[in-house]
């Protein structure tokens, strides 16, 4: 490759397991004045660790993403949150027959006590991710973090630690499993909800569907044999109903 004037961008060994470690992803770039900053992702997706690089360009446009935000209840003290509510409230001056005035300040006092004591704060991608995905409780997410945890201490270690790789398989085993049950109970509760709603019903089916790719299609992309083997089924098939 070097011939060609191709530098290998990916450093470091890509297949990881208990006795070797190969270097069989490559990606390469005959540009090595562009600012590029290559990486490897530790992660048990498949058996080979997933490569990427990041290319800074001014060309791309950047595309207007909606920022998730959700209260933090990390450090939320409840005792503290309804005294100062308390307090507020007390204080709030008698209005003459003005209702609507006092359902604004109880909810004006309402709000700036909860942004002081739960503040808002923009979500994670992952957090966002797992939105989409209802039936990932906050267990089994927290199971997901430990499993990745200990994939990671395993990579870096070079799978030396026999008893923690059978602990790690054991555990991945075992989450999935939970996984798959989760997502089966809760597309069952969702079915049984929306039995009497045909257009719920549809949603939930094309949710469970695998994504449609778009794209023109040419006549080229026909294959003649192909053609002719549906043709000779179709042919035997109606001879059978005949």
């Amino acid at each position: 490759m070097l011939a060609y004037n191709c530098t290998q961008l990916i450093t470091r060994p890509t297949r990881i397991i208990d006795h070797s470690a190969t270097f069989l992803d490559h990606i390469y770039t005959n540009n090595i004045k562009m600012p590029v900053q290559p990486g490897i992702i530790l992660s048990d997706l498949s058996d080979h660790l997933p490569t990427f690089v990041m290319i800074k360009s001014t060309c791309l446009k950047k595309k207007h993403s909606f920022i998730t935000l959700r209260h933090n209840y990390k450090n939320l003290d409840r005792s503290t949150f309804l005294q100062e509510i308390k307090d507020a409230l007390d204080m709030l001056p008698v209005n003459n027959g003005n209702l609507c005035q006092v359902v604004d300040n109880i909810h004006s006092i309402f709000n700036d006590t909860m942004q002081k004591h739960t503040p808002l704060q923009p979500l994670s991608t992952n957090r966002r991710k797992l939105l989409n995905k209802p039936w990932i409780t906050q267990a089994l997410y927290k199971s997901i973090k430990e499993k990745n945890k200990i994939y990671r201490s395993l990579v870096k270690n070079g799978f030396e630690n026999k008893v923690k790789f059978a602990h790690y398989k054991r555990y991945r085993n075992q989450l999935t499993h939970l996984l798959v049950l989760s997502k089966k109970e809760y597309y069952q509760s969702q079915f049984l909800i929306a039995r009497n709603d045909s257009a719920k019903t549809w949603k939930l089916i094309n949710t469970l569907l695998p994504g449609r790719t778009k794209g023109t299609f040419h006549p080229s992309q026909f294959n003649p044999s192909l053609i002719w083997r549906m043709q000779s089924k179709s042919c035997r098939y109606s001879k059978y109903l005949k």
